[in-house]
C-alpha cells in the first residue's frame, strides 16, 4: 500500500462494543451527555446503568426537558441503588425537597416508596399516589392508609378499569362501609322499636304487669343508651318518665287509702272502748 493510499485512507466507525468499553473511562457528566445525546439506546442505557447518584443522575430522573425513556432509566437506576444501599431514603431527600417527587422515584425501590409512604398522612396525597404511583405496590400501600368514604368513592371510579389490584382494596373497603351502614340501620330500627313499645306503655292503665313490662323496656334499652341519638334519647326518656308518673300515681293513691283505712279502723277502735 503506497504512503498516499495510507493518509487518506478511511477510518472505521466504532463498533458498539467499542461505544460501549469507552464509557468505563467517561466521567459522570460525560455518561449522562452520552444518556441524553447518543443515537443508540444501547449506549443511553448502558451509560445510565454506571452513573452514581449525583446532580448528573438527578437531573436525568426530575427534569422535564429528558426524554421519557431516558428519564424511567435514571429513575430506576436510582432505584437500583437504593435496593442495593448504596443510597438512602434520606441522602436522596435532601437533593428531592418536593414530597411527590420523592415519592415517585423511592417508588421504583422495592422497598423504599412504601417505608416513606408510611410517613405519610395527607389523605389528599395518598388519593393522588394511589391514583397515579409509579408502581403497583406503591399504588397499592396508599390506598390502604386511605380510610375516608368521600375519598375511596373518588378512587374507586378512578381505578375501575386503570388498576384491578387498587381496585378490589378500594371496593373491600367500601363493602366494610356498606355492612357498617346496614348495621346502622339495624340498630336504629330496634332503637326506635324500643322507644315505639315505651310510648304503647305509657298509654296504657297500670295493670299486674304494667310494671314488669317497663322494667323490661328498660333493660332492653340498656344495651343501646350509649348508642341512641340524642332525638331517641329524648322520645324514650319523655315515655319512661310517664310510665313511671303512672306508677307514682298509683302509689301515692294505694298510700291515701291505705291511710284512709288506718285512720277508719282507729276511729273503730275508739267507739268500741266506748
Amino acid at each position: 500500500m503506497s504512503l498516499f493510499s495510507r493518509l487518506f485512507k478511511t477510518k472505521q466507525p466504532e463498533t458498539i462494543e467499542q461505544k460501549l468499553a469507552a464509557l468505563e473511562l467517561c466521567t459522570q457528566e460525560q455518561l449522562a451527555q452520552h444518556a441524553l445525546t447518543s443515537e443508540l439506546e444501547q449506549i443511553r442505557m448502558a451509560a445510565i446503568k454506571k452513573l452514581k447518584f449525583g446532580d448528573a443522575l438527578v437531573n436525568l430522573a426530575t427534569q422535564q426537558n429528558v426524554p421519557h425513556s431516558t428519564q424511567s432509566a435514571a429513575r430506576k437506576r436510582i432505584g437500583e441503588l437504593l435496593d442495593a444501599g448504596l443510597l438512602s431514603v434520606a441522602q436522596l431527600g435532601q437533593r428531592i425537597p418536593d414530597q411527590t417527587m420523592l415519592l415517585s422515584l423511592c417508588g421504583y425501590s422495592s422497598q423504599a416508596g412504601i417505608a416513606l409512604l408510611e410517613q405519610i398522612n395527607n389523605d389528599n396525597l395518598l388519593l393522588e399516589i394511589a391514583s397515579n404511583g409509579s408502581t403497583t405496590q406503591l399504588r397499592q400501600a396508599a390506598a390502604q392508609k386511605l380510610d375516608g368514604r368521600a375519598l375511596l368513592e373518588q378512587l374507586a371510579k378512578q381505578a375501575m378499569n386503570k388498576d384491578k389490584a387498587v381496585y378490589k382494596i378500594v371496593r373491600g373497603k367500601l363493602e366494610v362501609f356498606k355492612e357498617e351502614k346496614q348495621k346502622e340501620a339495624q340498630m336504629a330500627a330496634e332503637i326506635s322499636a324500643i322507644c315505639g313499645q315505651a310510648e304503647q306503655l305509657s298509654k296504657r292503665n297500670v295493670d299486674d304487669i304494667f310494671e314488669v313490662r317497663k322494667k323490661q323496656i328498660e333493660a332492653a334499652w340498656h344495651n343501646f343508651a350509649n348508642k341512641a341519638s340524642s332525638e331517641a334519647r329524648l322520645r324514650y326518656e319523655q315515655a319512661i318518665e310517664k310510665c313511671q308518673q303512672k306508677l307514682n300515681d298509683i302509689l301515692e293513691q294505694e298510700k291515701i287509702k291505705e291511710a284512709l283505712q288506718a285512720a277508719e279502723r282507729e276511729a273503730k277502735k275508739k267507739c268500741t272502748k266506748r
